[in-house]
């Protein structure tokens, strides 16, 4: 029988080579790796790097020290299935991206905003501090209006708003100015009148101004929007999870048969009695 300072030793040496060194050898093993099979380019889809499984594969070589063909292809079924398990990661945070891509988020945000919001949707620039000299002005164009309106009615005229509203007509007449026209005729243009235009500028200012009281409503709604589909809806999510535990029977079977391979493996090399132990002991 195999004494037991033999059987350690055995065991010991058995252990003891963590794989090939050398930059050849690394190059053999992985030779011998795609022969078998699994490493081949339909592994690989066109935006991942078989540099980067090559080296996963390798680092998974120098724990498992496979000696033979079998153990080499338990080795490359496990990290087939980690891999695979990277992947879904990826693709998980690729849904995640896409289902929350601002057109969505901004959906869901106007609904919640229907019964704040008379006129325009909030979209990004509504996500960002409102200048104050845009309050002020939206508050002075108001003001400007209730006041002329208010005296001229729908009659309003140049000199009433040269007079009685500076500020919306200095507006007026940049508009114009930036078609190259007198303001007259840029009226005539647009095929509107004085008091038309007005109004419109006066719905404007009122616009900004229910915006920027809204401004912190948009952000907790579109934090709480942004949140809510960080959260992949069941169907996606049960297929991820489903294709996830199937992942993770693969690695663990693979992993269980490598071991139960190797401690077969472990147990033969003890039960080996060398053919001098007779000849030494006479």
């Amino acid at each position: 029988m195999t004494s037991t300072k033999q059987i350690s030793a055995n065991r010991h040496n058995s252990r003891k080579s963590t794989g090939p060194k050398s930059v050849g050898g690394k190059a053999v093993a992985s030779r011998n790796a795609t022969r078998h099979g699994i490493l081949s380019s339909s592994l690989f889809l066109p935006d991942e790097d078989p540099a980067t499984f090559q080296q996963l594969f390798e680092e998974l070589a120098k724990t498992f020290n496979p000696v033979d063909t079998l153990e080499m292809v338990l080795v490359e079924k496990i990290a087939v299935a980690i891999w695979k398990q990277r992947r879904i990661v990826a693709a998980e945070t690729a849904a995640i991206t896409l289902n929350r891509q601002d057109p969505k988020l901004f959906k869901s945000v106007n609904n919640s905003l229907d019964k704040y919001m008379p006129y325009d949707k909030v979209t990004t620039d509504d996500l960002t501090p409102l200048e104050p000299v845009y309050v002020t002005w939206s508050e002075t164009i108001i003001k400007e209006w209730n006041k002329l309106v208010q005296e001229d009615g729908q009659e309003i005229t140049v000199k009433e708003m040269k007079k009685k509203a500076p500020q919306s007509w200095q507006n007026l007449q940049v508009e114009a100015a930036q078609v190259g026209m007198p303001v007259n005729e840029f009226l005539n243009s647009q095929g509107i009148k004085l008091y038309d235009w007005f109004l419109q500028t006066k719905q404007l200012a009122e616009t900004v101004l229910v915006k920027a009281h809204l401004r912190a409503k948009v952000s907790e709604l579109y934090n709480a929007a942004n949140a809510e589909m960080s959260i992949l809806p069941d169907k996606p999510r049960a297929s991820f999870e489903r294709y996830q535990t199937t992942l993770d029977n693969q690695l663990y079977r693979a992993i269980k048969e490598l071991r139960l391979l190797q401690d077969r493996r472990l147990r033969m090399i003890e039960m080996v009695v060398p053919a001098n132990v007779g000849e030494t002991s006479s």
